[in-house]
């Protein structure tokens, strides 16, 4: 064996190689091998051009051969011999002495009796799935695919695809029979879930760390130079002049309400197919929320029916960019202009959407975001920003938000402990820069559910319009038996939420604007239909194939 040079400067490494450190790295061969963030091998291991992800653990005498590709967090146990063509996704576990093969038909010597070269057998690629297990003496033969989820038993010869979450064992491999449900009280995690922010974090985890590490060191918890950082970041990702980084997105919304003078006695406009927290801003700043069905295809504020609500007393319009898709803001703006009505865009869903080109954020005359952890740009708690071109209505919202003091200790109207925290600040200055990469890895999913439950009965699909990029901060389909549809996908283990079940005019905090049912019908039909499919950047190619085939089956 050749020893590689003095701390694994011959590998092509994202961070360096960590040796087990009751073990020689002379006694290991590791050549063009890209190696993720606190990878670990152990004594006896032969690498080359392959590729291994964060805090992937491989034991002694492994060979992982050139092309072969190991997620994050996977453990490779000792004497397993992975070979080119084999892709194993995250958080998969390979017990000892496993096999991969490649290759069909091997044979030591070509028809004409000359030993084989490569150019005579073609490499068959195998695929394992995220969080599958493969049992000790496993033999995975090529072509076949794993699903997420599935446990190879001990001593299996796999012949063919196994599907995600199945048990197999056997020579050649066989499905188990399901094990009998366990009664219990807790809630059952979905084996599809249909949000899982721990897999974001763990790629992220030494990098939000550090910069969390660094505010600590700052001292800088409240505002300071990771918030100030982020501003001018996510002004510049809105093609907006300013950024306020306030503590919620209903902070947020309170402030700009304030800023366009919104008091006592006003109206503000806005739409029933929403988060409380968008009307709850509005009845902060002492206004009325006037509520007006939305448009049947997008479910956004139907600009025709604000028309129709403005009032001497409108004093803003506030327009939801629901699940992610822009409301029609050209349209909006154009009945809000002729009546010198400030339009306001709630875009706590639209990261990165846009509208002709036009992010959301610059759709109006200020835009409010929220950064809760489940949003596609998340904080690690709680968070929320305004963007705006206007100077006056951002020096306002820089002013309110931290107890009103334009000079320190000078306190000339009521004001709003609303800063955003350092630590939030730093969070999102390390995801922002993924946010493009994690909206594209979304419209590949929205993508392939769109062309997977095409035609799919009694199931009415989500809308993209022609002149948006939509943020797909939701997926988002409508059924009319809805419940019987979440339960059926629940027992085929896909998890589902429902975004959102009752309308804001019809919540009892709401009963005294007099609208009772029947009164906004759009909105109404859609919140008994509306479910949330399974939807966040890092689902795998296995779990969107699995959300498609169950959603199909359940809607026979």
């Amino acid at each position: 064996m050749t020893r590689p040079a003095e701390g694994g400067a011959s590998m092509q490494t994202t961070t360096e190689a960590r040796w087990a450190d009751q073990h020689d790295p002379r006694t290991c061969v590791v050549r063009d091998v890209t190696l993720g963030r606190d990878v670990r091998f152990w004594g006896f291991v032969n690498l080359y051009g392959c590729t291994i992800g964060d805090e992937t653990r491989i034991g002694t005498f492994v060979e992982v051969q050139k092309g072969a590709r190991i997620g994050a967090r996977c453990k490779v146990s000792s004497h397993t011999f992975i070979c080119e063509g084999v892709t194993i996704e995250d958080d998969v576990f390979v017990g000892h002495g496993v096999m991969f093969i490649n290759d069909k038909r091997p044979r030591a010597v070509a028809v004409d009796g000359r030993p084989q070269t490569e150019a005579d057998w073609t490499c068959v690629p195998t695929h394992v799935g995220r969080g599958a297990s493969i049992g000790t003496g496993a033999t995975i033969l090529c072509g076949v695919r794993i699903g997420a989820g599935a446990m190879i038993g001990a001593g299996a010869v796999v012949t063919k695809d196994v599907a995600p979450g199945a048990v197999v064992a056997g020579n050649p491999a066989r499905p188990l029979p399901a094990p009998a449900p366990v009664t219990t009280t807790a809630t059952t995690t979905a084996q599809v879930p249909q949000f899982d922010l721990r897999r974001q974090a763990s790629a992220l985890r030494a990098d939000l760390m550090a910069a969390i590490e660094q505010v600590v060191l700052d001292g800088a918890y409240a505002l300071g130079p990771a918030v100030e950082g982020f501003e001018r970041e996510f002004a510049a990702l809105c093609g907006a002049r300013h950024c306020v980084g306030v503590n919620s997105g209903t902070s947020a919304l309170h402030l700009a309400l304030l800023a366009l003078g919104v008091g006592e006695g006003d109206e503000v406009i806005t739409t029933p197919a929403t988060f409380v927290a968008t009307a709850w801003a509005i009845s902060y700043c002492g206004a009325r929320p006037v509520l007006v069905d939305v448009e049947e295809d997008t479910l956004c504020l139907d600009p025709a029916a604000v028309e129709r609500a403005l009032t001497p007393r409108t004093k803003a319009v506030v327009a939801v960019h629901l699940y992610g898709h822009p409301a029609d803001a050209s349209a909006l703006r154009a009945v809000c202009d002729a009546r010198g009505v400030p339009l306001l865009e709630d875009a706590a869903q639209a990261h990165g959407a846009s509208v002709r080109g036009r992010p959301a954020g610059a759709l109006g005359r200020a835009a409010c975001f929220s950064f809760y952890p489940s949003k596609n740009l998340g904080a690690c708690g709680e968070g929320g920003a305004i963007v705006t071109d206007d100077d006056a209505l951002a020096a306002a919202t820089r002013e309110l938000r931290d107890h009103a003091q334009r000079v320190k200790g000078r306190h000339e109207r009521l004001g709003f402990n609303y800063r955003m925290e350092g630590i939030q600040g730093a969070a999102l200055g390390v995801k922002v820069r993924h946010l493009p990469r994690w909206n594209q890895r979304r419209r590949e999913v929205a993508r392939a559910y769109l062309a997977g439950l095409a035609g799919t009965p009694g199931l009415r699909l989500p809308v993209e319009r022609p002149e948006v990029v939509h943020a797909w901060h939701q997926f988002v389909v409508r059924h009319p038996r809805r419940d019987d549809l979440r339960a059926a996908l629940a027992a085929r283990g896909v998890g589902t939420a429902i975004h959102y079940p009752t309308p804001v005019h019809l919540q009892p905090a709401y009963a005294h604007l007099g609208q009772g049912p029947g009164s906004l019908p759009v909105a109404e039909r859609a919140a008994g239909e509306v479910l949330s499919l399974p939807m966040f950047p890092e689902l795998t190619h296995d779990e969107v194939e699995r959300v498609i085939a169950a959603v199909k089956d359940a809607c026979r």
